[in-house]
């Protein structure tokens, strides 16, 4: 038997969101605050060649005792999610007590990590809701290369092992990510087979490199992806789902690089074009607090050194949230983020604005 496609779930949550936002905007009515991203800390123990917060920040992490107070604020203003990352969250050692606090709450919790320092069977035990693991290849030296980091593989994909084990009998929703660039992108397909052979996830989630110079695709190399790669992919996931073209890892390996030629060769000078087309709606009901204090309106504008909302040193998190600009008029264009979203969130704002422009 073939596979059912659960990585839907994936996108349930925006999709209800972006119903909320479009009815309530055309209301005029005042937004909730769903989604809190929190930057645990900036330490990692890998050094991604990639990663552009290790980079820009000093070495930061959250307390505890500031984490749970914040979600505590969040919470009264209509709190659902919260999103756990950093650099590597679970270097924090309060991580599963908050994971256990969210999760008496019933708020969905989520976490990116990249596998690589454990944890997993205490993760799960504390109520995780969905991990998101950064795998960027199957080949191991190619994996250690990009990582920076010796050994980074072989501990990844325990971590994997255990995590695809404890999936088969506990409720928690488990995705691989994988940033595509010009070294790695050619082995897209056998990352997916292998990923989907030997592993029980609910879905495999590409995203391409941003910012770097020396990693980021050329137009040939988006041509080969297009013409070569994606056909390889789709008879990958022919073995293992009846509807491959229609599945939702093909759609989404399929609009990394946008729509059409303008798209990639804007993605080509280092932006997702579709969020430097429209609106930020999708950060109307979101705010990021780095491992600073400092906040923000979503976590790309973090990562893109965007000027932060506000500060918790000074001001409380419902001051900065509902400090934000609201009115349908006047939804802020973020001209300071570099490279913007990647293409599925820039699609919220898409697909927002049209359903606004129909509703005036």
């Amino acid at each position: 038997m073939k596979k059912t496609d659960c990585f839907s779930n994936y996108w349930r949550g925006v999709h209800e969101r972006l119903d909320e936002t479009i009815e309530l905007l055309k209301t005029e009515k005042e937004l909730p605050l769903r989604r809190l991203t929190i930057v645990s800390t900036t330490s990692c123990n890998l050094k991604c060649s990639y990663c552009n917060v290790i980079k820009r920040l000093d070495e930061k992490v959250l307390s505890k005792e500031k984490v749970l107070s914040v979600i505590d604020e969040a919470r009264v203003l209509g709190l659902n999610r919260v999103h756990l990352t950093g650099g590597e969250c679970t270097l924090v050692p309060w991580l599963c007590d908050v994971i256990s606090y969210l999760n008496s709450y019933g708020i969905d919790t989520t976490m990116t990590t990249n596998g690589t320092a454990g944890r997993a069977e205490e993760i799960v035990k504390a109520g995780i809701g969905q991990i998101h693991l950064s795998l960027d290849t199957y080949r191991r030296e190619l994996n250690d290369k990009l990582t920076g980091t010796a050994g980074a593989y072989d501990k990844a994909i325990d971590f994997a092992g255990k995590l695809s084990s404890l999936h088969r009998r506990e409720k928690f929703s488990f995705y691989i990510h994988c940033v595509i660039n010009r070294h790695n992108f050619i082995h897209l397909p056998g990352h997916i087979d292998f990923i989907l052979s030997n592993l029980h996830v609910d879905g495999v989630y590409p995203m391409p490199v941003k910012k770097q110079p020396e990693l980021i695709m050329t137009q040939k190399d988006i041509e080969t992806y297009h013409t070569q790669i994606l056909p390889e992919i789709k008879t990958v996931l022919s073995k293992y789902y009846d509807d491959a073209e229609e599945n939702e890892v093909y759609r989404t390996v399929s609009k990394i690089f946008g729509d059409n030629k303008e798209d990639w060769q804007s993605y080509g000078m280092g932006n997702f074009p579709l969020s430097m087309r429209y609106p930020c709606y999708l950060s109307l009901q979101e705010l990021t607090v780095g491992a600073d204090g400092k906040v923000y309106d979503c976590l790309l504008a973090y990562y893109d050194g965007v000027k932060p909302s506000g500060d918790l040193s000074s001001e409380s998190l419902e001051k900065i949230f509902r400090e934000k600009k609201l009115s349908v008029d006047n939804i802020p264009l973020y001209p300071e983020c570099e490279t913007g979203c990647n293409t599925f969130m820039g699609q919220f704002n898409r697909i927002a604005s049209a359903g606004l422009t129909a509703l005036c």
